[in-house]
């Protein structure tokens, strides 16, 4: 009896090897190449009553949103079987709350989509974006937050590492605060885009290099087709901002600074009703602020302490700049275009700018006035000397008729 127990035992461990093998290992190996990748465990919200499935705690209201929180996803492995999106939430309507979180590698840590009620807080999460290995294709960067048409969306003091393009995404979003997060690249990368999307706040984030990083050209925030944002007291070190075809903004407080050579630390073009104020240029080797194509336009208090040229103007209509300093240029502190209409500079400081010249600035269109015709004052410029005109450098022949005797 014994025996015969024994025989049935042997058996029906023989059955259970012969299925696993066959169920499970032989797909593995002669369906799967990369059999020796990692599979990533992931989060998939499609309504509310998934929070619950899940067991995440909170009911989803404002008071008590559900809570996803302490729980690390992704994988430091190279290799990967798929695209992996980490956490994805579609089409819930609740308050939610995601925090004290690491996401690692793969190509999108979180992703909101058509999340159009409720609201989603993500803060204090930990993204590590990395490169890695799909389909024996390297991929360098991952994609840390990107949200698709979602709406009231705050993502506050989250840290971003690594390989990162962009770290935030942005598409067809409204209604969206970024701020105090901290963004460290390995390599170039970019912190934020922001694509057919309107009212954004970007307040009081840093982004900069690590000290891995060999390259440090670095895309800050990039806008287009956005309307209505502000983007300030940020600190960009080593990077720049790019904005094209969006309306209705404001940079305010903001810090950029890069050491590559010949770039725009800050590009705007085709835009309406733009106000840039209080901002801090520096670069050694690079431009600091160009504006191309904007009609409605008003740069003051900033300064621009940069190697090749402080402020370029093209194509803009209907601007004032004035209460700004310019140092040290070895090119013109300001070059206006003659495709530019209605531009009044006054209450301006130029230092030693164009030293190997006779002029700070340049100036093509004919239209545009050096001095505040009210006030009968100008700019201060420390080549004045003697004269009491300044005479500005280019082909429209114009001349501060008011200069100022000492700085703003």
């Amino acid at each position: 009896m014994k025996s015969e127990w024994i025989i049935l035992i042997v058996v029906f461990a023989l059955i259970i090897t012969f299925l696993t093998f066959t169920f499970l290992i032989m797909p593995a190996i002669f369906l799967n190449p990369h059999r020796g990748s990692t599979k990533v465990y992931t989060i998939t919200i499609e309504n509310n009553e998934d929070f619950e499935d899940y067991g995440f705690q909170g009911t989803g209201t404002y008071q008590n949103p559900y809570r996803i929180e302490n729980i690390e996803l992704g994988t430091y492995e190279f290799k990967l079987r798929d695209y992996y999106t980490l956490l994805t939430i579609r089409n819930t309507t609740a308050h939610v709350l995601i925090s004290n979180n690491t996401f690692i590698g793969c190509k999108i840590g979180i992703h909101l989509d058509y999340v159009k009620e409720g609201s989603i807080l993500v803060q204090n999460n930990t993204f590590l974006g990395r490169e890695f290995l799909v389909s024996d294709m390297i991929f360098s960067g991952s994609i840390s937050i990107k949200s698709s048409e979602s709406n009231n969306i705050s993502i506050v003091e989250n840290s971003f590492k690594g390989e990162l393009i962009p770290a935030i995404y942005i598409s067809k979003s409204s209604d969206l605060i970024i701020s105090k997060n901290k963004f460290v690249f390995d390599n170039p990368g970019s912190a934020i885009s922001s694509i057919n999307s309107s009212n954004i706040l970007l307040d009081g984030n840093i982004l900069t290099p690590s000290s891995n990083s060999s390259i440090s050209d670095h895309l800050g925030f990039y806008y287009r087709l956005s309307l209505n944002f502000s983007i300030k007291n940020n600190v960009i070190d080593d990077g720049y901002i790019h904005i094209q075809n969006s309306d209705d903004f404001m940079l305010q407080n903001n810090t950029l600074k890069t050491k590559v050579e010949e770039i725009f630390l800050l590009y705007i073009s085709s835009a309406n009703n733009v106000n840039i104020s209080q901002n801090i240029f520096t670069a050694n080797e690079s431009y600091g602020l160009v504006v191309s194509n904007i009609s409605n336009l008003k740069i003051n208090n900033n300064t621009f302490n940069v190697r090749l040229r402080g402020l370029g103007i093209y194509g803009v209509q209907n601007s004032i700049i004035c209460y700004n300093s310019f140092f040290n240029s070895s090119s013109y502190a300001i070059w206006n275009d003659i495709d530019s209409l209605n531009t009044t500079i006054y209450h301006n400081n130029f230092f030693d700018n164009n030293s190997n010249g006779d002029s700070q600035c340049y100036n093509e269109d004919t239209e545009t006035i050096w001095y505040n015709v009210i006030l009968s004052e100008g700019n201060y410029w420390n080549d004045l000397g003697i004269n009491s005109t300044y005479e500005i450098d280019g082909s429209a022949g114009s001349v501060d008729l008011y200069p100022l005797s000492s700085s703003i």
